[in-house]
């Protein structure tokens, strides 16, 4: 808040799953009226997502690695909410201004098979909300 306040550019690294940040900054936007964050992407392992390149937000890490060896289907289901959970997120986010891109990596092809909300609205199916850095930000 202070680096918004005086006017000071800020870049953040988070150690930790990515869909609780997402929702904390939904919860501050909810309760304070503030968009805490102007830019976002995602850099998650999505070409990959079902062994070990997208671990749920509702399991910590061991838990996730244990269920991913002994239920692998639970742990695709469990992937699949998780992708939805923080598409929802994001959406909440870019719906108040934040200016959101997939970095190439099948994050949104990968949410948009688990059900979320991705595609571009007006669009055909193989048209994402979201541009793509790789594709529509490098050119």
């Amino acid at each position: 808040r202070d680096a918004r306040k005086n006017k000071i550019a800020l870049s953040l690294g988070y150690h930790g799953n990515v869909v609780d940040l997402w929702e904390r900054l939904v919860y501050e936007l909810d309760t304070t009226g503030e968009l805490l964050v102007d830019l976002g992407s995602d850099q998650t392992s999505c070409h990959n997502p079902f062994s070990g390149g997208y671990y749920p937000v509702q399991l910590s890490f061991e838990e996730a690695k244990q269920l991913l060896s002994t239920s692998p289907g639970k742990f695709r289901a469990l992937v699949q909410e998780s992708l939805r959970r923080q598409v929802a997120a994001i959406n909440r986010l870019a719906d108040k201004g934040m200016f959101f891109w997939d970095y190439g990596n099948a994050f949104l092809l990968e949410a948009q098979r688990a059900g979320a909300d991705v595609e571009k609205r007006g669009a055909n199916k193989t048209e994402f909300r979201y541009p793509s850095y790789v594709q529509h930000i490098m050119g």
